[in-house]
């Protein structure tokens, strides 16, 4: 008596297919852990509470794996922004963490290549800290994050952003120092970093921001002399430094900015008390 069932290969092709779609799905996740841990803070995946460890288990368990270079990473890095910024709370989110490209989430902006280019996440509950890993967003244009609650500083990898614009972070409680990376993003056209905590000086190296046309630094805490340089940008146009502890400006700098061939529309300092601006177009 033969007790063995007959061969199926419908059944078993089944069977085979399920198999090589488990292999691929586990190799896809090997690969893509294999990418977000080439690009993650050391040590940070192996706390399981840190927002780059929730970002991987997102990656891995909750959304389609495809071991795409710059796919998996943008959307890492797009969660990873969600999770340091405290996600869960924000007022608008519309398609975080949903399956759908994260070009098409609550405020990221993709070009036809579905590069992110644009951040806009102004008055949406943010708080946490700007996360380093913002930086592989290698096509980044804009990035508007004004107010809202972050804290922490500006993180130095921020200067690999050579396509970055805009920087919007007004409004917020960031501290610390312009980090000197910044200094380096030529493409740059408005800084606007008032109302936070930053400290220190404006560093000499500004000069390398040709084409900067609007500089808002007000209500912060710097200190030192507008510097000199300053001189060189021909593009800026708007200069806002007051509520600071900065010092006079340069006579040979308001010779240059106030003469006839200055682009220089508004120049507003602390200049009623103890600081001397006699080229300013308004005193604080």
């Amino acid at each position: 008596i033969n007790h063995l069932a007959p061969f199926n290969h419908q059944t078993h092709k089944k069977m085979f297919d399920a198999f090589a779609m488990d292999l691929h799905l586990m190799n896809a996740s090997f690969i893509s852990e294999k990418k977000i841990v080439e690009v993650s803070e050391p040590g940070a995946l192996d706390n399981s509470f840190d927002s780059r460890s929730l970002a991987l288990d997102y990656i891995l368990l909750k959304t389609k794996i495809c071991p795409n270079d710059n796919q998996i990473v943008q959307r890492y890095v797009v969660t990873v922004l969600y999770f340091s910024l405290g996600g869960p709370n924000w007022k608008r989110k519309t398609f975080f963490l949903s399956r759908k490209s994260e070009c098409f989430w609550y405020g990221i902006f993709c070009n036809n290549n579905m590069e992110v280019t644009h951040i806009h996440l102004a008055q949406n509950n943010l708080e946490g800290i700007i996360p380093r890993e913002i930086s592989l967003l290698e096509s980044l244009n804009e990035l508007s994050v004004n107010n809202n609650n972050i804290y922490g500083k500006i993180p130095a990898s921020i200067g690999m952003l050579s396509h970055l614009s805009f920087l919007h972070i007004e409004h917020n409680s960031v501290g610390g120092t312009i980090p000197e990376s910044l200094y380096d993003i030529n493409a740059l056209n408005v800084i606007d970093i008032s109302n936070n905590l930053f400290v220190g000086a404006i560093s000499s190296r500004i000069q390398n921001l040709s084409q900067l046309v609007y500089f808002s630094i007000h209500n912060n805490l710097f200190t030192g002399k507008i510097p000199l340089e300053i001189q060189s940008l021909q593009s800026l146009k708007y200069i806002y430094a007051e509520n600071n502890n900065l010092s006079e400006v340069p006579k040979e700098l308001c010779n240059i900015i106030s003469g006839p061939d200055s682009s220089l529309l508004d120049f507003v300092m602390d200049c009623i008390s103890d600081v001397k601006c006699d080229c300013c177009t308004f005193c604080w």
